[in-house]
């Protein structure tokens, strides 16, 4: 006898295959089996076994036979037949056991899955074999995959990546920016930062202290208002610029404040230099929303923003100054909006260019907090 029989795998799949008498698995006498794994193609022999299971009966495991695991989708064969007639030999009456041990795509980590989805889709972190993707960490059943923290590259949810998984070095064991800290670059390089600038203390270890370090300077300009009693001031200062403007696109920028508090008051510092202020459309969101308007369209084809200061308690409207909008001037919507918040997480400025033909930079923009408990 040679016998053949076809299945069709619709996921990639480890497969084992037994085979036994009619009195059940490990029961071989009389038959002395061979059973062989035929790829798609018909001729190629994946794994072939005839004594390998127990009582001395084939069995194909993917936990030892490489060839049955992974298995892409497709229709495959197993032949079996006699193991010392190759098919010259009548074999007697038996059981051909085809099970799925693992099957990519139905939520649960089997065999030599290393991660599983419950999808079969790449570029997810568990790719279409149920194999973690390169970059990638995957936890869970049904797997939940994220790029990974720790290999240098600022991706998924890292605010920083210094290439370890340490506490304490400015950038956490989960790639979260620490208090006191400014990072930048890939892998991240890490910085003591004055970023509490109303406690008298000089945090950066730098000799200066608060306002006299030039970490501050966004929040300690004779233009912005100090702070109410008892709020902390904390400045932070973007290291994810500088950022050209696009024609007819949206850029963003986004500073993470990794400091517990609720927003009192906001206040903020951008410079960008641009050939057509008219063309920028500019907004500020907290980490919980709303995006807030705070210049649209103003300067026509004037120049540049230089060191220009956005606080409700400004005397000037931003829509009533003049390029280069040097100086201190209430935005379009008023940043009170962010009271109550909490403060931190990630912070994004928007820089929209509506128009054509001009072009431009943002090259710098600081957040200013007064925070209170």
């Amino acid at each position: 006898d040679l016998d053949y029989y076809a299945f069709t795998l619709t996921a990639t799949t480890d497969l084992k295959i037994e085979v036994f008498d009619e009195t059940g698995p490990g029961n071989c006498s009389g038959i002395d089996p061979e059973a062989e794994l035929v790829g798609p193609d018909g001729t190629t022999y994946l794994v072939t076994d005839d004594d390998g299971g127990p009582g001395n009966c084939p069995a194909i495991d993917p936990t030892s036979d490489s060839g049955a695991r992974q298995l892409a989708p497709g229709t495959y064969y197993v032949r079996v037949h006699h193991f010392s007639g190759n098919g010259t030999k009548i074999i007697n009456a038996y059981t051909l056991l085809v099970t799925a041990v693992a099957t990519c795509g139905d939520g649960t980590i089997d065999g030599s899955e290393t991660c599983d989805d419950g999808n079969v889709a790449a570029g997810d972190g568990c790719d279409a074999a149920c194999t973690i993707e390169t970059g990638y960490i995957c936890s869970g059943t049904p797997s939940v995959c994220a790029l990974s923290c720790g290999d240098g590259v600022i991706n998924g949810t890292d605010v920083c990546d210094d290439g370890g998984t340490v506490d304490g070095d400015g950038c956490s064991s989960t790639c979260l920016l620490e208090s006191g800290y400014s990072c930048s670059g890939e892998p991240s390089v890490c910085a003591a930062a004055e970023t509490n600038c109303n406690d008298g203390v000089d945090n950066d270890g730098d000799t200066l202290t608060d306002c006299a370090d030039p970490d501050c300077s966004a929040g300690c300009g004779a233009a912005v208002a100090a702070c109410g009693a008892g709020e902390t001031l904390r400045v932070y200062n973007a290291t994810t610029v500088p950022v050209a403007t696009i024609d007819n696109t949206t850029v963003t920028s986004s500073l993470y404040v990794p400091d517990v508090g609720t927003v009192a008051r906001a206040v903020m510092q951008l410079d960008i230099t641009h050939t057509y202020d008219g063309d920028l459309d500019i907004s500020l969101a907290s980490p919980s929303g709303p995006n807030i308007d705070i210049s649209s369209d103003n300067g026509s084809s004037s120049n540049d923003y230089t060191s220009t200061i956005f606080d409700d308690l400004c005397a000037t409207a931003i829509t009533a100054g003049s390029p280069p909008f040097t100086g201190c001037f209430t935005p379009e919507a008023p940043l009170a909006s962010f009271a109550t918040q909490a403060a931190a997480g990630n912070w994004t400025l928007s820089v929209g260019d509506d128009g054509f033909g001009d072009s431009g930079t943002l090259n710098s923009w600081s957040l200013v907090l007064c925070t209170g408990p």
